[in-house]
């Protein structure tokens, strides 16, 4: 195993030199700069410009079960890696989402990316949030966005989606039940695949030929248990300070809103970014900073709930470019 300091990655080689599995990005590491093994084989990264130690499960080459991670320092909104069409590989995020490439299921190299969900339009999340209460349906998760969207395997790949024990217990949810759906555009529905519960590390497995919107759904209770009155839990950005390309993911509780805006201003007070999505009880919006400079940008998240009124929270975050 090597610390690819200057790539933000970790690289292992087999005897011969070959290179088996690339893992990481500037998304997951900052500078990784020394590795080392326990006797359980849990793998120690220093993270030598984050000033932090990370602890990851060590996966073997192939299958589900390599993607134990065993605690992270925080939880970056994605992971991104160059696959090799002929061996393969593994692109794993910090909190277990991940995909799994086996050798010669693509037929180039390919960057591989598993990053937060970014919001087309508020009719397209009002349509997703409809079917799946027209099926009975409740996320246990966040959305999972695999790309490059639309990328079609010759072999199936397995991807991997953490799923949110505190959601399971509030919707009363049966983690047995579980499956992971994909968001089937062009008909405007959400699409079971077989999938694989693993109960331990909480996350379910699923195979599929594309790329495209994932998410983690199963039968639940019509409202969460404990609604309460409205009110914010935690909101926050992550990460923050968004380094070298990182999209700054808000993470908003709000009990029992029906719905979230959010607004993005900068300094100047100039709005950069403004959008309404559904209500649940954790909503994780990816803003796509691209075409903004570094700097401090200031947010204003306003929770409503008909027949109730409509709250709001305020705060700051930084982008590196």
């Amino acid at each position: 195993m090597i610390a690819d300091t200057g790539n933000n990655r970790i690289v292992k080689l087999d005897r011969s030199g070959t290179v088996t599995l690339v893992y990481g990005s500037s998304a997951t590491f900052n500078n990784p700069w020394g590795l080392a093994f326990d006797l359980s084989g849990s793998l120690y990264v220093a993270d030598r410009n984050d000033d932090r130690v990370l602890k990851f499960g060590t996966p073997p080459l192939s299958g589900p079960s390599a993607l134990a991670l065993s605690s992270v320092a925080s939880t970056p909104a994605k992971a991104s890696s160059l696959v090799s069409g002929q061996t393969g590989g593994l692109v794993l995020r910090a909190d277990h989402a991940a995909v799994v490439i086996p050798p010669l299921a693509l037929s180039a190299d390919l960057v591989v990316s598993v990053s937060s969900t970014n919001i087309r339009s508020s009719a397209e999340e009002a349509s997703k949030s409809a079917q799946m209460k027209a099926k009975g349906l409740k996320g246990a998760a966040s959305a999972v966005e695999y790309g490059p969207e639309g990328t079609q395997f010759l072999a199936p790949v397995t991807i991997v989606l953490p799923y949110d024990e505190a959601l399971i217990e509030s919707y009363a949810m049966n983690p047995e039940k579980l499956k992971v759906h994909f968001w089937n555009r062009a008909a405007g529905d959400w699409e079971a695949l077989d999938s694989t519960v693993d109960p331990i590390n909480r996350v379910i497995s699923a195979q599929t030929r594309h790329f495209s919107l994932y998410q983690v759904l199963g039968p639940g209770s019509a409202a969460p248990a404990a609604a309460g009155p409205l009110a914010f839990g935690e909101v926050y950005v992550y990460p923050n300070p968004s380094r070298h390309g990182q999209r700054p993911t808000f993470h908003i509780e709000a009990g029992p809103a029906d719905t979230i805006e959010i607004k993005i201003y900068d300094l100047s007070g100039k709005l950069m970014e403004q959008a309404t999505v559904p209500g649940r009880p954790v909503v994780e919006y990816g803003w796509d900073a691209s075409g903004a400079g570094s700097g401090v940008y200031l947010y204003v998240v306003t929770a409503s709930q008909h027949g109730v009124g409509k709250i709001s929270t305020k705060g700051k975050f930084a982008v590196i470019k």
